[in-house]
């Protein structure tokens, strides 16, 4: 399916009928499923809210084909009541501490078992998810590879093994990042 939802900072009524009439296109004849991620960005817009609406009530649907309709969230508080009552909400719970942990050693694994277990705690607290275990990995990597790069007089480049005394990022970084993903 190569029909993409117009984008929530630049949407006209006009961009939302299109969006819905090409959808219509590419779904005609064909069974198929359609993927919104982070579907309430796309919501907000009266526009597209109301094509969605109309393909879920089956009136923009082909009748030569099924679709399933598949939207992801974190928030669905933001999401039009009507359209959550056309849906079959399935909820997963957040990840638990035991799950955190398991996602931070594959992550941070110059980290020992007591700070493994501490960082879990923490991000359960925060209410993480994998994405927050993710991201949080990724940026204080980043971080931590250019401060020690510029203390080493580096100035951001260098040959690839000139990284092999890089220490990890810190506990504490990793933590902070959680809460700060949190607020």
């Amino acid at each position: 399916l190569t029909a993409r939802p117009p984008s929530a900072m630049a949407t006209t009524g006009s961009s939302s009928a299109a969006w819905a009439a090409q959808l219509r296109r590419e779904v005609s004849g064909h069974d198929c499923a359609i993927f919104l991620d982070e579907i309430d960005q796309h919501v907000r817009d009266d526009g597209f809210a109301s094509s969605l609406r109309q393909f879920l009530d089956g009136v923009c649907q082909p009748t030569s084909s099924r679709v399933i309709v598949l939207g992801t969230t974190n928030r669905l508080e933001l999401l039009p009541k009507d359209v959550v009552h056309r849906a079959e909400v399935v909820t997963f719970a957040k990840p638990e501490a035991s799950h955190l942990a398991e996602m931070w050693a594959g992550h941070a694994q110059h980290l020992g078992v007591e700070e493994l277990k501490h960082l879990a705690h923490a991000s359960t607290r925060a209410a993480a998810t994998g994405r927050d275990v993710r991201h949080c990995a990724s940026l204080c990597e980043r971080r931590t590879a250019i401060a020690w790069l510029n203390n080493q007089g580096a100035q951001g480049y260098c040959h690839g093994a000139a990284m092999a005394n890089c220490p990890g990022p810190t506990l504490d970084s990793y933590v902070q990042c959680i809460r700060d993903r949190a607020e």
